[in-house]
């Protein structure tokens, strides 16, 4: 359980979805660079809370942020390290509406290694994680190595 609720929120982080837009002032541009880069950033340095700052709030309907929060902590205490090798932003889109909110699409190119030791480096375990990966982001896109001293996806 605790597993499966690990694999939806890296998904969540990292899944976006289109609608129609409205084309972006160089401001409104601007300002999704610099929201996108501190995304970025967090990101990078591992930084849960800060990620989470910047993650939809909605998204806490799901799982609180405090609950989040624990449960990306807890990961490397299960055996899983991950490391963010770069992160791109390939493409801003246009604004889109929803209720009161305004969203841009903003399409990004993420390489990362997830090192995996202890519990998570049992067969079922990987063969769980690969499965899981690969139908979010695409089997071509993930690769399971033998990296010591971690095993890595």
């Amino acid at each position: 359980m605790r597993l499966r609720l690990l694999y939806t929120l890296l998904s969540l982080l990292v899944i976006s979805t289109a609608l129609s837009a409205q084309k972006l002032s160089k401001t409104d541009e601007a300002n999704i660079q610099e929201r996108v880069g501190a995304f970025i950033k967090s990101t990078k340095n591992l930084d849960y809370e800060g990620v989470l700052d910047l993650t939809y709030p909605k998204i806490f309907t799901i799982a609180s942020k405090e609950n989040m929060l624990e449960l990306l902590g807890s990961a490397e205490a299960m055996g899983m390290k991950m490391m963010v090798d770069a992160m791109d932003i390939k493409k801003i889109e246009g604004l889109h509406k929803n209720g009161k909110d305004m969203y841009a699409l903003v399409k990004y190119d993420t390489r990362m290694r997830i090192g995996v030791s202890g519990e998570l480096a049992s067969e079922m375990a990987i063969s769980s994680l690969t499965s899981s990966f690969g139908d979010t982001y695409g089997s071509k896109n993930v690769s399971f190595d033998i990296w010591p001293p971690h095993n890595s996806l």
